[in-house]
């Protein structure tokens, strides 16, 4: 939630205020960012996840703010929406097009669900981006993944971990280094698509949208070089509004 006011201004309002729309925020997580949208003017947003564990204390905590009443969470998977078609103007997914196992999908259900006119916000950053392992509260060398095979930097994650539990014993933490790493290995290995730029630039190059910004550098600073090819597809942080043409 700490993070939602700055994403909210810098990218959300600039393009598609919420105030009055109907919203969905796809992989939701423990709602913090959801709750705060709701406090934008939504006349509904809808967090979905496919975590029981975090939908449950997504449900929570925005009672405990005080926003139930336009704020809903639902446990379900992105790529199988339970909604009519067109009930929603505005759909946002943040920093989750890397990790569904079937993105293709995803946006097929997005379009559907969406009106015509409806916009589509997307932030995430593309595997071959500089942390696109997900490792990277380990092994924090830059592009690592590009460089070592999947079983090296697993075992560099746990030896890592140990290390850490050694050096800081009796640190009082959520959980401990070791399950932390697992945790992440975890996803590493079942959550990381390593979806690339390119393949995003297909996936909504058929017709269907009409791409209102494209921002390879979102939140950073513009670097006219790295809009070459293979430099964009090696270092960036994409956000893009896209619209649902009329059929």
């Amino acid at each position: 939630m700490e993070n939602a006011e700055q994403t909210y201004q810098t990218l959300y309002h600039k393009f598609s205020p919420f105030e009055g729309k109907r919203v969905l925020d796809l992989g939701c997580g423990e709602g913090g960012k959801t709750t705060y949208y709701a406090g934008r003017g939504p006349s509904i947003i809808v967090g979905i996840d496919i975590g029981k564990e975090k939908i449950a204390r997504a449900r929570k905590f925005c009672s405990s703010q005080g926003r139930s009443d336009n704020c809903h969470f639902l446990v379900c998977s992105a790529d199988h929406l339970p909604f009519k078609l067109g009930v929603f103007d505005i759909v946002i997914s943040e920093d989750c097009f890397d990790h569904y196992s079937r993105p293709e999908s995803v946006v097929a259900e997005v379009h559907s669900i969406l009106r015509e006119g409806g916009v589509f916000l997307v932030r995430f950053d593309t595997y071959y981006n500089w942390g696109g392992s997900h490792l990277y509260n380990f092994i924090r060398i830059p592009w690592v993944h590009l460089f070592f095979s999947d079983e090296t930097l697993i075992e560099a994650t746990r030896l890592i971990a140990r290390q850490l539990s050694g050096k800081r014993a009796g640190e009082k933490r959520r959980e401990t280094y070791e399950e932390q790493a697992e945790r992440e290995i975890y996803q590493f290995k079942h959550f990381v698509n390593r979806i690339t730029l390119k393949r995003w630039r297909k996936m909504i190059g058929d017709g269907r949208w009409r791409i209102l910004w494209e921002d390879t550098q979102a939140l950073g600073r513009r670097i006219p070089l790295l809009r070459l090819p293979l430099l964009e597809e090696l270092y960036n942080s994409l956000f893009y509004v896209l619209e649902k043409k009329a059929a």
